[in-house]
């Protein structure tokens, strides 16, 4: 197998994987319409989901879904070729819609988050790091530097699929003993963008010196 072919086939893995996970967690929406405080996500939450905790949680249940996909969309060279007029105008709802609603949402919730602070504090970083690189993107496509911008918002959406990899990972620990539920849910916080992140970075750096290493 070829190495574009294999690349084409990661790709098409990793966006099947995406999928699943999203609609898995949109089966657990008939929990939250209205709130059902024995669902797995909101149990023992009585006492926070009121005010802005609440408006937050619809926010950004609303818009994650939105965001995920949209980001796949945005990050098809097919779309990006056959369709740039498509692909300028979704970016800016993508990036609104991130920016305005899905992000600060996020940051809200990030101070009820479950096990506590350790896992908060992953949470705020994440929003924090997710609308840096999303802000430097645009800045990037406004210069008309195309290969930084698709860089940073490739990074952006690496962060936004933590919610993917979060599940993942959580999921992973809870079959194997040792982990109570809290230390669980703090690795899985953590390392669920942590890990993907270092990863995209470590392989643009290889790129990069294969690049300057050609006659």
């Amino acid at each position: 197998m070829s190495r574009m072919s294999l690349n084409g086939l990661l790709r098409m893995l990793t966006v099947l994987v995406i999928l699943r996970v999203l609609v898995l967690t949109l089966t657990n929406y008939p929990d939250y319409f209205p709130a059902n405080f024995d669902s797995l996500f909101l149990q023992g939450r009585e006492q926070t989901f009121f005010g802005w905790y609440a408006v937050a949680f619809y926010l950004h249940i609303i818009t994650a879904p939105l965001v995920l996909v949209s980001g796949l969309i945005l990050l098809s060279e097919q779309v990006l070729r056959r369709a740039r007029r498509l692909h300028r105008l979704l970016g800016w709802a993508h990036a609104a819609v991130l920016l305005a609603l899905m992000l600060p949402s996020a940051a809200v919730m990030s101070r009820h988050a479950f096990s506590g602070w350790m896992a908060g504090i992953s949470f705020m970083l994440l929003s924090v790091l997710t609308a840096l690189c999303t802000i430097l993107g645009i800045i990037r496509a406004s210069q008309r530097q195309y290969a930084a911008h698709r860089r940073w918002m490739l990074r952006s959406y690496v962060l936004i699929c933590s919610a993917v990899t979060l599940r993942l990972i959580s999921g992973t620990m809870s079959l194997f003993d040792g982990f109570s539920p809290e230390l669980a849910y703090q690795i899985a916080a953590w390392s669920s963008w942590l890990i993907p992140l270092s990863l995209l970075v470590a392989t643009e750096r290889w790129h990069g010196m294969r690049r300057s290493l050609l006659p």
